[in-house]
């Protein structure tokens, strides 16, 4: 049995809630729920009763949680403290993000850290895939959540942390779209809002039409993935865009999503990072806790 599992243990036996102790590890509850029926499997006895209120332990979970509930408080104060005495408490970690790796994953991210260090402060600094890159290259930040696919990434360190799934959508005016998958080719008549050509997704969609034996020229062409949504609520036409920056959209029924019979590829947020740039304490826990934080 190794240190973490004992962790997270000691987490949910704190909070009696898979979910808060997912949070306070910077995890997932799915990956958190697999510790635990790992550690049940080991020991060969049920540690935690669930319910709707959250979990309790059994006996065998309350005498585990008696025995390691003092050296593990001891060492989660010692790593308290010695994040103070380093000076974290005053440090900035410099980041640079695309929109969609910002709206994707790194607000949810971000909010979890600050939870934890509500000392450190952040300065972030969002644009295409490629000025980030570049502004990681010449030091003018410390690490990169970027989105594949990207170029221009020689001798960086690049970490997957979150998967993307992309949809299809449309506005209320393509409500006639609703009801089977389409093909590619039965949609190429109609008008899409695509991103500029010089932009990253843009050609990964056009690759993905590509491989169909499609050609799509866009109705409209934008500058930055955040007004792909609100375009296609206005009826410019369809667009692929990340099913966490359609969601709010879906909800209030602004937009509606087409079902696709060719299977879109996965794409995935990236951490970057320059292995030949020294980075600070705090950000280099940044990364560590980025690398481990499984959300899909």
């Amino acid at each position: 049995m190794n240190y973490e599992y004992y962790r997270v243990f000691f987490s949910v036996g704190r909070h009696k809630n898979f979910t808060r102790a997912a949070k306070e590890l910077f995890s997932s509850q799915p990956a958190v729920t697999r510790v635990i029926k790992n550690m049940e499997t080991e020991l060969g006895c049920q540690l935690f009763v669930r319910s709707k209120n959250g979990v309790s332990f059994t006996r065998a979970g309350q005498a585990l949680y008696d025995l390691i509930e003092a050296p593990c408080n001891l060492l989660m104060h010692a790593d308290q403290a010695f994040h103070q005495s380093a000076g974290w408490s005053s440090e900035t970690i410099y980041i640079g993000t695309t929109d969609t790796a910002l709206q994707c994953f790194l607000f949810h991210f971000l909010e979890a850290y600050r939870t934890k260090y509500s000392h450190i402060n952040f300065k972030i600094h969002t644009g295409s895939s490629s000025r980030m890159i570049s502004k990681l290259k010449q030091g003018e930040i410390d690490l990169v959540f970027n989105t594949t696919p990207f170029s221009n990434a020689q001798a960086l360190r690049v970490t997957p942390v979150y998967e993307l799934a992309d949809i299809l959508v449309g506005g209320t005016l393509y409500q006639k779209l609703q009801g089977r998958p389409h093909s590619l080719k039965e949609l190429q008549n109609y008008p899409f809002i695509l991103l500029s050509r010089n932009m990253q997704f843009r050609q990964f969609c056009d690759s993905f039409f590509s491989r169909h034996g499609v050609h799509i020229e866009p109705a409209l062409e934008a500058d930055s993935s955040g007004l792909l949504v609100p375009l296609a609520a206005h009826n410019w036409g369809l667009a692929f865009v990340p099913e966490e920056m359609a969601a709010e959209g879906l909800q209030k029924g602004d937009i509606m999503q087409i079902a696709l019979s060719d299977a879109i590829p996965r794409r995935a947020v990236t951490l970057v990072t320059d292995p030949q740039r020294p980075l600070s304490g705090a950000a280099r826990l940044m990364c560590e806790l980025a690398s481990n934080m499984k959300l899909r």
